[in-house]
This record gives C-alpha cells, structure tokens and sequence, in this order.
C-alpha cells in the first residue's frame, strides 16, 4: 500500500506540472474552462489516504500558480473573480483556494489609491450577480470589520481619510442595504453613521465643533459633502431651523453651513495674527527703570497667553458667536468675537496696523511717538492698557503718517522731510513701501513719479563730490569747453536747496548725474591723483607728443635702468602709470568739454579696474620727475627715431614679396598723424637693413624682458621671413615654374589683423587665398616650410627630367626657361639669333629648316599621343588583350596554312586571348563557334584592334608608305607656318583653372596652397602652354634637333 501511495504522490507531482501550463496559457477574464479542467483533475479513490495525499498535493499547487498569476494579473482582477465565479460545481478545493486568495489581497487593494473605485465596482457587480450576494456580502464584511475594527476607526480624522466609507453609506443608505452583511459588519457601519450624523453633523450646525475637527473637515472637504450626501442631513437640520420653514435643499444648507463655519475659522485666525502683530508693535514700548533695566511699558500678558494658547480643542462657540443655521442660508452674517476682550477701539486698530506694520516709513513714525509718550509719562511706573497705546499712539501715528502720504502724493513733501523719513529706504525698495499710501479713489501713477524724484535727488547729493573734482580739473588745465551740466549741478549745493519741494526738482540735473553718480570713491580718488600730478603730466604732455613715443620712452628708459629689482619696478611703474592716465596726457586740450572729459575719464577707469594701484603708482612716478627728465637728455635721436619705426612697423606694416612694380619685396607703412588719410612710407630692402643695422645696438642693451626687445625681435623675424620667401619666388621664376610667375605674397604686421597673410595669384577671376587668424610668425613659419618643399618637388622634376632626356643636361636651367619661352611661341614670333645659337650645342649651325622639321615630328608625336589616349580610354579593362600588331600578324600568317577561316580565328583570339597555334587547331577542329556567337566575338576584335587578320599585314605596308610620303609632304611644307600644338591655354588660364573653388574650401591657408601645388604638379606641369613649352616637349624636340638624320632616336614602345 506503501508503493501505491507513493505512486499517487508521483502522479500528483506530474499533474502539478499540467497546472502550471495550464495557469500559464489560460486568461483569467475567460476562466470558465480553465476552471473545468482543474476541476476534472480532482480524482475519487477508494481509499482515503490516497485522496487525502492526491487532493493535498493539488490544493498546494493551485495556490502557488494562483500567486504566480498575479505577477501578471492585477490584484484586483483575483477578487473580482472569486465573487463572479459559481464554485458550487468545482471541488471545494478550488473555492478554498481562489478565497483564500481573495481574501489575502483584500486589504492590501484598499490600501491603494484605487481602493474607493474598486469598491464602488464590485458594488455595481454585485447588483448585476443578485445569486452572488453572499459572496460579495463576505467580501465587503471582511473588509468593514478589518478597516472599522481598528482602535482609532471610530474617530472623525479615520473616517475621513477612509475613501470606500461613502460607498458603504450609499449601498446602506435610506434603512435599505443591497448587500448581504453579517450582524458584526452592519454594526460596525451603524455606529460610524450614527458619529457621523449625531455627533458632527449636530457640532457644525450647532456650532459647538473643536477647532481641531473643523480643520479636518476643511482638509477633507470634498470626502466630508460626500459623505453627507447619504446621511441623513434633513432629520438633524429641523433641530436647527424654524418650525415655518419647509422648503430648503438640504443639501445646499449643508454646505452653506459649512462654509460658514470655515469662514468663521479663518476669521479668528486671521484676527490672531493681528492680535500678533499688535503684541509685537508693543514689544517696542519699553522704558528703562532706575537701575537702566529695560522693561515693558504695556500690560499684554493677559492677551499674550491667549495668543499662545492652542485652541485646537476649543469649540468654536467658545472662540466667537457662531451664525445660526437659517441666517447663513438666507445671507452672510457678520462675525463677533468673544475669546479676546478688547474694546472697539482696539479691535479696529488692529487691522489698520497689521497694513502698515512692515513699512520702515511707519515704524519711524511708531517709534518717535513712543518716545515722545514715554518722555511725557515720565518715571511714572503704570503699565500702559491697548486703550492707552490706541489712543495715545497709534492716533497719533495714523495723523503724522497721513499727513506724510498726502505731501508725498501730492509732491509738496519738502527734501528735507524726504532726508529726514525716507533716508533708511533704499531706491529698490522705495515702490513697495509707498504702497501703503495708495488708494482706491483714484490712480497711483504718482508712485513712479516720486521714486524717480527721490532717486534724483539722491544722485545729486552724491554727486556733489565728484561735480567737484571736475570743477577742479577744470580750471587746473584750463578747459574752455562746454562744462553746464555741472554748473547747474554745483548750483544745488546752496542752503536753500533742501527747502524745495520734490517736484521742484530740476529734472535736467538728471542729465548731468547720469555719469557722476556711478563714480566710485577710488575712481574719484583716481582724478584727485591726478591733480595732485599736475606738474608731471604737463611734462609728459609737453615732451612726448604720442602713445607711440611714450611707448619707445619707456623701452629707452628700460635700456638705461640697471638690472636691479628697484630699478626695474621704477620703469614698470612708469610704463603702468602713464598707460594707465594716456589719455589725460594725450587726448586733454583746452577745447575739451564734460562729454569729452568724461570719455577720456572713463578711458583711465577702466585701466583702474585692471590695476587697482594706479594712483599709488602714479603718486610714485610724479617723486621721480628729475629722473625721467634725465632719460629724455641721455639718449640720442637715432635710437629714439629707431624704436618708433619699428614700433610703427610692427603695428600696421605691411610687406610685399613677388611681382611688384619695383623689385621685388617692399614694405608699406602709414604715415603717423598725418592730414592725408592715405598718405604712406615705402621702405626698401636696402632701407630696412640698414634700420635692422641701427637696431643691433637697442637690442643688445635691452633686457630680455624688455617690450623693446619683443618689439625688434619680431621685426627681425617677419623681415628676415619675408626676405627668405623672396628668394623661393626668384627660383622658382628662374626655374620655369609659371603657378608662382605672377606670385604676391602680402604679410600684415597688425596683430588684431584677422588674415595676417595674403597670397595672390594675379588672376583677374579669382581672389586672394587668405590665412586665419593665426599669429603672423606661426603662418610664416609654415609658409615658408611649403615654398621650401615645393622648390624641392620642382627640382626634383626638372631633374626627372634630365635624365630622360639627355640633351636638356646641356643646358642651365635658366637656358631651358628661355627655350621653353621662345619655343611655345615658335610659328607665331620671330627667333631671336640668341636661340639659334643655344639650340646649336644639340644641332651644330641649327637653322630654321632644322628647327621647323624638328617642331613638325614633335607636334605629329604629340597629336600621336593624344589619339592613342582617346583609343585607350574607348577601350574597356576587359578588352584589353596582351599581344602586338606583329605578333598577330606572325601568328595569322602560319595559321592560315592549317586553318583559313578567318571569322573563327579572330572569334578564337577573341575569346581565349591566345596565339598558340596548337591550341586553335584543336580547339577549332573540334568545336567551331555557332553563328551567334561567332558574330558577336569578331565585332568585338574589329572593335579592339580596329581591322580584320588580313588587313593587318595590309596596314603594316601602308604606314611604312605613309612615312615616307609624310616625310617627302615635310620637305615640301617647311617653308609654311609651322608652331607647336597647344591647348590654347596660357599661364593666367592656367592659374585661373586651379584656383577655381579654392578660395571657399574650409582649409588653412598652406593646406590650400599644398592642395593648389599637387594639382598643378598632376594635371599642368607636363602641358604646352601658349606661352610656355613644357621640358617633355622641349627634351623630345631636342633630340630631333640632334639627331644627324632629322629621325627620332628614342626607343619606341610597340603597338
């Protein structure tokens, strides 16, 4: 029996595997089969045990699928399911396990946000399933008796936050229930609507609530009308309202009584926090005893105990008059309130405070009444009351400050009550306190208006020093310019002026401040420095005459200084402090006006800013007058002219490498304050050698960190740069390159120049290729680094060249530039006698016949070239076959012997690319082409070598014929005009095709450069040109030239 059960058991496991699958594939909103299938699988055995360990084993599985499920399931869907399913035919395991579910997951469904809605459904279910009344009678006692049966359950604050209560209240409402709960469960739902209508319900209509439910029911307003809507309003209402009324919507009362309630709430609130703010007002009232004690001068501890005290478990009826019922349906009653026992007096003072409380301008008024009030009472030791405070204060305080806010709407308020009121506010904050001073009578436009007047005259006052200062400037340097801004300024200083009223103000001040008010104390102590260094700067502006010369004073005065730190920080002083006021040196004139004297001021401001310690250094500088005066008689005038060139250079020089009008390099520089705007200074090659000559001994005295040494030292480079770039133009003209023949290389010394370097092409159609915005010395470097290599390339070439052909060896390479020249115009120029005799070191006593046969066999090998090109490019890669004209005629002439058919040879050769005559033979013999195929092969070798097998040895006769003939033709045409071929095309076209595009490409400078020489090195160097030959061309007509027999000597390649 033993061995029996456990086979039971095993079949039990095997059928929990069916179950899982079957959980797996089933969908729970169509469980009915799902549910049959389970159900067949409980089996009836003889014996108990083995049922008892079969039906275990499957109860056990069931559960662990259900829990599986609702992995992927809501939970809500198990609930729902458990009710609407009839188990009364399954097995009662499979109802044990669905409720088990059911009832596991309940609580935890509620305690979602859904809980409210997902009872409210199933009590719609369970409208629609009547039969299944007893299970959704079990689910929902379940869950009134799990959320009710709680220890805080029965109070207003659970209640309310227990959404699915209301649907209880409807299923259960008017004595009916539509559900079937147990005895425990309506219980429990009577007494939490019996709370509900007898307790609440009767403590807001009554008014006897606490504070503390009443805020609950504000909280859960909405959840609270909800619930009221199934309780029984009307039955606890009738206690409330006169016997005649009948006709009312209870409902509507509710709320109106509610909202009454609330309102009366915020009322006592909102009158606590102006309790509040009075018994801080009080605080203020404090008078020192006789041991300088401070103390309170106001009885308030009454009133500060209530203000403190928690009234969260006070009732309302306690706390103020609460409205009767019918009165807060038919109007809005007023509210009275009985916890604070103030006079009228006070309680109507307490808001008006509470308005102005926040206002600096009211405090002052508070304040200064206090003290008067308290200098009146003098020792006297009795506590003042709120009525003493409303009476002998605030009344007072409310006169002054109503008094004030007329006189400042109305613009009569005086400048010195503004001083004297208004002094704490600052400009920010003035609209939000004048606020307390408008009105609903009429528009505040005047708000604005007197913040821009009160700013105003806080301008002025701070002006005032500053207005001074120019004043002083003024007259120190004698400025005879338009200076009425600041007299009308300096005409407010008077006694007088603060009597004004604010609407007097003259606006245009305005005007005037609008610059002076933003000076700051060190800029002013700045202009004060000045006037204190009158003496130095009148020097300075006598002596030095620009920035450019104070720039070359201050190197000089480097060279002369020692190496010492004392020495070294005298001249940085120097060169600090009059960078720093140039524009008090240079710019000031006896015409300068306050606009003009302004820029300028703000042109030393700013170097204040980036140099905090510049008065100091110029306070410094103006001790050391006798030093600089002995720097000025020291150095000679060559030095001094010297530094200023090349400053001058540095700055705005411009040089000019390659084809210039004269030479071939020069440099521009504008003429320093000069009347003619384009006026410049040409300076030779010779002239700057002998100024970089003159700067060796600068240079040599100058520290190394001196401006004077930077300044020659990059004159130095980009001179020597520029030098260097002109020797690569020359060699590269000398040796026949025509893309640089036309070359202008432009180098701007401006270091804020945004294209440093220039190179122009001299073509009309296209613009000057550009360099970025790198530093001068950097594109130098590489541009000098490209002609380099390009120069390298070209001799490479010229090289290449030469050993080609070995005539061109004979001559320099400026000889063949000249050949190359007078060649390409052979035909349509006469040659000078000069060529004639070059040419004869290849040709002794070349002659024009000569020379004319010798450009013919060119020009024929040339249109030779051409043809055979055009040939090769209409010929496929795959047509191409390895053999010559000789060899095909070879093996044709020895095929035909064996096998005449020529359609299917050429179709063989064709087809195979093979001229083994053994290898046709066979495979001809045995399996010549069909007509097909043997068309389209003898097409194609027509199409490749352009006749058939026969006519080859035909063609070979005939061309040695035609040579002859074109030999005889040239003897008899020599004396015709003859030329080189070309492609019509000269150096400009040329140029003017590579540079096409090249101006707009996203390159560097050198990277178009590098872009432009390897085009011109693939596509151009090879090519006759209308005005240049190319050495190909050159190299070949020289060997004509020297051969004896007029006969083209170099190797040929074979057809």
């Amino acid at each position: 029996m033993e061995t029996t059960q456990e086979y039971v058991f095993d079949a039990a496991q095997h059928m929990n595997i069916l179950i899982k699958s079957l959980f797996e594939t089933a969908n729970w909103y169509y469980a009915d089969s799902m549910l049959k299938c389970l159900n067949s699988l409980f089996l009836m055995f003889k014996c108990d045990v083995f049922n008892q360990t079969w039906n275990k084993s499957l109860y056990e599985s069931l559960q662990e699928n259900i829990q599986q499920k609702l992995k992927y399931y809501g939970e809500e869907d198990v609930v729902k399911l458990y009710c609407d399913t009839d188990f009364s035919n399954l097995h009662q395991s499979i109802e044990a396990a669905f409720s088990e579910a059911a009832f596991g997951i309940i609580d935890k469904v509620m305690e979602g946000a859904s809980g409210e809605k997902f009872v409210n459904e199933l009590s719609h279910r369970s409208l629609r399933l009547p039969h299944k009344a007893a299970t959704y009678g079990a689910i929902f006692s379940h869950l009134l008796k799990e959320s009710l049966s709680q220890k805080n359950a029965m109070e207003l604050q659970y209640l309310l936050k227990w959404k699915p209560l209301a649907v209880f209240f409807r299923m259960t409402g008017e004595g009916k229930s539509s559900i079937a709960l147990t005895p425990d469960a309506q219980s429990l739902l009577i007494e939490a609507k019996t709370l509900m209508e007898d307790c609440v319900l009767n403590s807001i209509f009554s008014g006897s609530i606490t504070v503390k439910d009443l805020k609950l029911i504000r909280q859960e307003r909405d959840q609270f009308i909800k619930l009221c809507n199934f309780m029984d309003v009307a039955r606890i209402a009738k206690n409330y309202l006169p016997p005649d009324v009948t006709k009312i919507k209870f409902n509507v009362l509710i709320q109106k009584v509610l909202h009454q309630r609330e309102c009366e709430l915020n009322s006592l609130d909102d009158f606590s926090i102006s309790v509040g703010v009075m018994m801080t007002m009080c605080s203020d009232i404090v008078k020192e005893d006789r041991n300088g004690k401070k103390k309170l001068a106001v009885d308030i501890e009454e009133t500060k105990k209530l203000v403190n005290t928690d009234r969260d478990p006070l009732q309302l009826n306690v706390l103020c008059y609460p409205s009767e019922v019918f009165e807060t349906y038919t109007s809005r009653p007023s509210l009275k309130i009985m916890y604070f026992k103030f006079s009228n007096e006070v309680v109507k003072m307490l808001p008006e405070i509470q308005k102005v409380h926040l206002s600096r301008i009211f405090r002052q008024f508070w304040q200064r009444t206090i003290d008067d009030v308290l200098m009146q009472r003098g020792e006297s030791e009795e506590l003042m009351t709120l009525d003493d405070v409303e009476k002998r204060i605030w009344q007072n305080v409310k006169k002054e400050l109503e008094g004030f806010g007329k006189s400042l709407v109305s613009g009569n308020i005086t400048l010195q009550s503004v001083d004297n009121n208004l002094s704490s506010i600052s400009d920010e904050t003035l609209k939000s306190h004048f606020k307390i001073f408008e009105s609903d009578s009429h528009q505040n436009n005047w708000i604005k208006e007197r913040c821009n007047q009160i700013r105003l005259y806080r301008q002025i006052a701070r002006c005032f020093n500053t207005a001074d200062t120019i004043q002083e400037i003024r007259e120190t340097f004698q400025l005879k310019g338009d200076f009425k801004a600041v007299d009308i300024l300096c005409s407010t200083t008077n006694k007088d002026f603060e009597k004004k009223c604010l609407k007097e103000l003259d606006i245009g001040v305005e005007n005037a401040c609008k610059e002076l008010e933003k000076v700051t104390n060190e800029e002013s102590e700045c202009l004060k420095t000045l006037l204190k260094s009158e003496t130095l700067i009148s020097w300075i502006k006598k002596e030095i005459k620009s920035m450019q010369e104070l720039k070359v004073f201050v190197d000089l005065a480097m060279i002369q200084a020692g190496e010492t730190p004392i020495e070294v920080d005298r001249v940085a002083c120097l060169h600090q402090a009059a960078t720093g006021y140039s524009a008090f040196i240079f710019d000031l004139n006896e015409k300068t006006g306050y606009k003009e004297l302004m820029n300028i001021c703000n042109q030393t401001w700013k170097a204040l800013k980036n140099d905090p310690q510049l008065s100091e250094k110029l306070r410094d500088v103006s001790r050391q007058k006798e030093w600089l005066q002995g720097i000025k008689e020291s150095h000679g005038a060559v030095e001094v002219t010297s530094l200023r060139q090349v400053e001058r250079i540095n700055a705005d020089g411009i040089y000019e490498i390659g084809k210039l009008a004269e030479g071939s390099l020069q440099l521009r520089v504008s003429v320093e304050n000069s009347e003619e705007i384009d006026e410049e200074k040409i300076y030779t090659v010779q002239q700057l050698k002998d100024l970089q000559s003159k700067l060796m001994l600068v240079a040599g005295k100058a520290h190394k960190t001196t401006d004077a040494k930077e300044q020659v030292d990059r004159f130095v480079e980009v001179f020597d740069g520029a030098q260097e770039l002109e020797t690569y133009y020359h060699k590269m003209c000398a040796s026949g390159n025509v893309l640089f023949t036309d070359l202008k290389i432009i180098l701007n010394c401006d270091k804020e120049s945004s294209s440093p370097v220039q190179v122009d092409f001299c073509v009309n159609d296209q613009k000057a290729l550009f360099g970025n915005k790198q530093k001068l010395t950097d594109i130098l470097r590489e541009l000098l680094l490209f002609m380099k290599e390009s120069l390298k390339h070209w001799y490479d070439y010229i090289d290449e060249k030469r050993e080609k052909f070995y005539h061109l060896n004979v001559y320099t390479t400026k000889q063949l530039v000249i050949l190359q020249h007078a060649l390409a115009k052979f035909g349509n120029e006469d040659v000078s006698p000069e060529i004639y005799a070059l040419l004869s070191l290849v040709r002794p006593n070349c002659t024009v016949r000569d020379l004319r046969r010798s450009v013919v066999k060119v020009s024929e090998e040339i249109e030779s070239s051409i043809e055979e090109e055009n040939v090769k490019e209409d010929v496929t890669p795959e047509d191409v076959v390895d053999e010559s004209k000789e060899e095909l005629i070879e093996f044709w002439n020895e095929f035909k012997k064996m096998y005449d058919d020529e359609q299917q040879t050429m179709a063989f050769i064709e087809d195979k690319g093979s001229l083994n005559v053994g290898k046709a033979a066979e495979f001809l013999f045995s399996t010549p082409y069909e007509e097909e195929i043997l068309k389209e092969f003898v097409t194609r070798f027509v199409a490749r070598v352009g006749c058939n097998l026969s006519d080859l040895q035909c063609n070979d006769d005939e061309e040695l014929q035609n040579k002859v003939v074109q030999d005889e033709k040239i003897e008899k045409e020599v004396v015709g005009p003859i030329s080189l071929k070309n492609q019509g095309l000269g150096t400009r076209n040329v140029r003017n095709n590579l540079l096409k595009g090249m101006e707009t490409k996203n390159a560097t400078l050198v990277e178009k450069l590098n872009i432009l020489w390897k085009n011109y090195l693939s596509k151009t160097k090879a090519v006759d040109l209308s005005d240049y030959a190319s050495l190909e061309t050159l190299g070949k007509l020289l060997q004509y030239l020297a051969s004896s027999d007029g006969k083209f000597t170099m190797i040929m390649v074979s057809w």
